[in-house]
């Protein structure tokens, strides 16, 4: 089974790194996205009163499950940018091979 990644400059997160919350929000997004299909069908509202409640529930998802990606990446970042300068570091030649500090 392939990993999906996502490339962003030097940025890589695997997917397998968002946590657990994030997987719940998407689940709770579905199961509000089921009544939204229902109350809208053929581009017409058949339940025009349930669905601001609806709208309502979706956008309120969908604004956690940015803020929880969003910590992700911070924490993926923030990760990277305490090993990337001990990886990118490469001994001239006649220096010793660990940098003091």
């Amino acid at each position: 089974m392939v990993d999906s990644v996502c490339f962003r400059g030097p940025f890589m997160l695997n997917e397998r790194e968002m946590p657990a919350r994030w997987y719940d929000l998407l689940r709770e997004r579905m199961h509000v996205e089921q009544p939204r299909m229902r109350i809208v069908k053929d581009g017409y509202l058949i339940k025009d009163y349930e669905l601001q409640e609806v709208l309502i529930e979706a956008h309120r998802l969908d604004m956690e499950m940015l803020l929880v990606m969003r910590q992700t990446i911070a924490e993926a970042l923030a990760r990277e940018e305490v090993l990337l300068p001990i990886a990118e570091y490469r001994p001239r030649r006649g220096e010793l091979s660990i940098p003091l500090i």
